[in-house]
């Protein structure tokens, strides 16, 4: 197709075009449900969205009924596809589409509502109610499914040509808010065919665009973050215009376990958008890093991206800075001839702008209007222009002529009293890299020398550290920081300060309003250690403790006297730090009173789930009382007044059946169905529990996040507390040493345990043969085979049938567990993915082995 033809091409047009050129291409993978890949895919085709825009634009007709005159619908959402239907619904209908809350500014008083999430919901229902729109209206939008029904649809006629509608707004979006409030941007017709006809920009002799939506025509393409932004609503336009599928990510957290289910599904992505800050948390695991090496070819754009983990990609996988903003679209570039230079931006000569000094080494983006606009969308957004200062800063390649590496924008530069300026971009960057910052900024217009805010995750410090000692902490990435700034930029000690409680911002006063915290278990082996953990933490208002019993608060000081938890023992006693509730949670209002559920429904932030039978002998049927009660505290978070979110305490019994013919290379942290469940009532209780979180978030929108633990020590570094010696393996140990024999292998179980400080299972596990000699001499047990030593424990199951024998050999009583390890042993597990908490934790990531020094104490704590 030549330009001249291709300037005439509406959005809508092209849509109907391909539905009947080629109906069954795939526009479009689309995750069954919009939060989750656990439910698997569904092909959206051209034909498939056209009926679908059309179905839509008819639904809009019966609701707009008599309506006279162009309207502007604001549409709000889940995201999914239906942005895109009902976007194209309204360029078809002649109406303008606000994809974004800017109502008052844009004149609309009418709010389609295709939420699905409760939160999104509630925020629906505030701007509803405090409105001042006597005509305002909200309308629900059909549902994902029924929107993309395969039933036919009458087509919607659109006899609209583009010279008649080139200036006429097709959809308002917002500005990106870097130079002030978010303003409304109208993007007309004529801007949109204007990324139909980038296509056809020449290019100089034996170079490339960069443009990878021109360059990976027809590949799959990688979709993740909101469709109302740019990069989504580019995407939707640009796979339109240039016949290509994309795959759309669930709306959720990109963690490296999501996307390598998505890289390795049967229609993986070839490249993709994905933004600088999801960039650095993949690469920081190995299974993040080994979904990127599939990539072809990444882009990214609206803020830095690392130096040192853009080489490290860039090693693997081609990166491509882009450049553009909801006002001007993308700025067209060519790929740097040296993939080394992937922080570095050329200009594609046939593009018309201009790089203007500003200064200090620093050149800003002028993009320049030519005889004709085909090319440059500004100049439909702002026809009246003839040049369009984009504020976008940047500094030349030192020694290669042409190429431009971005620096901020002109309203980031701090200007000292001496006249002096910086960037201070790169610096703040580097330094909220470290795992303990929230976020840096820099400060110091029109002062003397520069000084650095750092606001930490205080989340993640045990204790309310001294300011000197996180100062201390923070000194090598502020020294790294400087390397990034000139001289007169540099930060110095003295002009370092931390932002916290006293942060007097409003920003401030919302995190000083810490939350309230219910836990249930509290007074058992885990959830001593949770209770005390949240008690050490600066960020944890109070602490609700739902227990069966009713001394709980004595039981509570028993088991932190026994574990050494010595510095949290006198806030037990204090209610304004901890409180504790005699609760049965299968009952109604979880067995309180209705005013104490009131008050807690009120008042709590977040719900952790840790109450559980642990029973490996119990059947499923004898677990219902704890699923009810799972069910009850579902219902309690659903209806909580502050959005509470609940964490389930499970186990990684969920997942012990999985084996080696799934050929997989590590277990997912992802939902499964039962087959991968150990046959055990515990194991599969707990994977109803999950099942039923699962549906939970699916379908009632509840925050949820599901901890399957491994098997837990006590802490390493102390000699007070002990392993529950009713577990396997303080048995295991106990019953060796009265019949002098230990098994030198123990199935197809690794030795990944982890101190109870910590949670998950130890991404290090070791072989039992690494330890088993060690414990041998501890013991003064020989080593025998698993095989053997069940047998041995088989001939003493008579004799330890009285309570001295339990007493001696309390292996007795999990008979049944120790022969599966032995039917088990030829089967091979595939190890826990722990990549999701690695990734959230510096902890997990820095843990190491069970070693002989930690085994140590504990078999001294199981001596008589």
């Amino acid at each position: 197709m030549n330009p001249l033809e291709r300037m005439g091409r509406l959005l809508s047009q092209v849509v109907d075009e391909l539905a009947v050129s080629d109906p069954e291409f795939v526009y479009c993978i689309h995750p069954v449900s919009s939060l989750t890949v656990n439910d698997g895919w569904r092909k959206i085709t051209f034909k498939d969205l056209a009926t679908a825009v059309d179905r839509v634009a008819w639904w809009l007709d019966r609701q707009l009924g008599s309506k006279g005159g162009q309207q502007v619908l604001a549409y709000i959402g889940s995201n999914d596809l239906r942005y895109a239907a009902f976007v194209l619904a309204c360029m078809k209908h002649g109406h303008a589409n606000a994809s974004q809350h800017l109502l008052s500014s844009t004149g609309c008083s009418i709010l389609v509502d295709g939420s699905e999430k409760r939160q999104l919901k509630e925020v629906l229902d505030e701007i509803e109610a405090n409105s001042d729109d006597k005509s305002f209206e909200r309308w629900q939008m059909p549902a994902l499914w029924e929107v993309f029904s395969p039933m036919p649809a009458e087509p919607y006629k659109f006899p609209h040509h583009y010279s008649d509608i080139e200036d006429t707004p097709a959809i308002i979006v917002h500005s990106s808010g870097t130079t002030g409030l978010p303003k409304p941007i109208s993007l007309s017709h004529g801007f949109l065919a204007a990324s139909d006809q980038i296509q056809s920009l020449p290019v100089p002799p034996g170079r490339q665009t960069a443009q990878l939506f021109i360059h990976y025509r027809g590949k799959m393409r990688f979709l993740h973050g909101p469709l109302f932004h740019l990069i989504g609503l580019a995407c939707v336009i640009e796979c339109i215009f240039y016949h290509s599928p994309f795959i759309l990510a669930p709306d959720c957290p990109l963690t490296p376990e999501v996307l390598s289910q998505i890289m390795t599904s049967d229609s993986p992505p070839v490249w993709g958008m994905i933004s600088p800050y999801v960039i650095e948390e993949l690469s920081a695991t190995e299974t993040g890093r080994k979904s990127l090496e599939l990539f072809a070819s990444i882009g990214f754009g609206g803020a830095p991206l690392s130096t040192s983990v853009g080489d490290s990609v860039s090693s693997y996988c081609r990166l491509q800075t882009m450049i553009g903003s909801s006002e001007t679209g993308y700025t067209p570039t060519l790929m740097c001839e040296d993939p080394a230079d992937w922080g570095y931006l050329e200009w594609n000569p046939s593009f018309k702008l201009r790089m203007e000094s500003m200064g200090d080494g620093l050149w800003e983006l002028v993009l320049l209007r030519p005889s004709n606009r085909r090319y440059h969308g500004i100049f439909h957004t702002h026809p009246k222009l003839d040049e369009y200062r984009t504020g976008d800063l940047f500094r030349p390649h030192p020694y290669k002529k042409g190429l431009w590496r971005y620096d901020g924008r002109s309203d980031d530069i701090i200007v000292l009293s001496n006249g002096e300026k910086f960037n201070p971009t790169d610096a703040e960057k580097t330094i909220e890299t470290h795992p303990l910052v929230e976020s840096a900024v820099m400060f110091g217009q029109d002062r003397f020398q520069a000084a650095l805010l750092i606001e930490p995750r205080w989340a993640k410090l045990d204790t309310h550290q001294p300011p000197q000692f996180l100062l201390n902490e923070f000194g090598d990435v502020i020294k790294k920081a400087n390397t990034f700034l000139p001289a007169h930029g540099q930060i110095i000690d003295s002009h370092v300060a931390l932002a916290g409680i006293t942060d007097p911002s409003h920003t401030g006063y919302c995190r000083r309003l810490r939350p309230s915290v219910l836990l249930t278990g509290s007074t058992g082996e885990l959830g001593s250690y949770l209770l005390h953990t949240l008690l050490r933490s600066p960020s944890v208002a109070v602490v609700h403790c739902l227990n069966r019993s009713g001394d709980a608060m004595q039981r509570q000081i028993s088991q932190f006297e026994s574990k050494g938890l010595v510095a949290t023992l006198p806030w037990l006693s204090d209610p304004e730090r901890v409180q504790f509730h005699q609760a049965a949670l299968h009952e109604e209002n979880l067995g309180l009173s209705a005013r104490q559920y009131e008050n807690l429904r009120e008042k709590v932030d977040l719900v952790i789930h840790n109450a559980w039978a642990v029973s490996f002998n119990k059947p499923l049927a004898m677990f219902a009382p704890l699923i009810t009660g799972l069910r009850c505290l579902l219902q309690f978070v659903e209806h909580s007044s502050r959005q509470a979110h609940l964490h389930f305490i499970s186990s990684i019994a969920t997942v012990a059946g999985w084996h080696d013919s799934r050929e997989t290379v590590v277990i997912p942290e992802s939902l499964h169905d039962d087959s991968v469940v150990m046959h055990q009532g515990y194991a599969e209780s707990k994977f109803v529990a999950e099942s039923l979180c699962g549906l939970a978030a699916e379908y009632r929108h509840i925050p949820i996040a599901i901890h399957r633990v491994g098997q837990l020590a006590v802490p390493s570094t102390v000699t007070a507390g002990m392993w529950n010696p009713r577990d396997w393996f303080p048995s295991l140990v106990k019953t060796s040493r009265t019949i002098g024999e230990l098994p030198n292998s123990l199935g197809p179980v690794r030795v990944d345990w982890i101190p109870i400080v910590y949670h998950i299972v130890n991404p290090h596990p070791i072989k039992w043969m690494e330890l088993a000699p060690f414990v041998s001499r501890e013991c003064s047990a020989k080593l025998v085979t698993l095989e053997q030593w069940v047998g041995q424990l088989q001939q003493k199951v008579g004799v330890g049938s009285n309570d001295q024998g339990v007493n001696e050999m309390p292996a007795v009583r999990l008979l049944e567990f120790f022969t599966s390890l032995v039917r088990d042993q030829e089967r091979v597990q595939p190890p826990l993915a722990v990549s999701n908490a690695q990734a959230k934790s510096i902890t997990m990531r820095n843990l190491g082995p069970v070693d002989c020094r930690m085994m140590g104490i504990w078999l001294e704590q199981w001596k008589d």
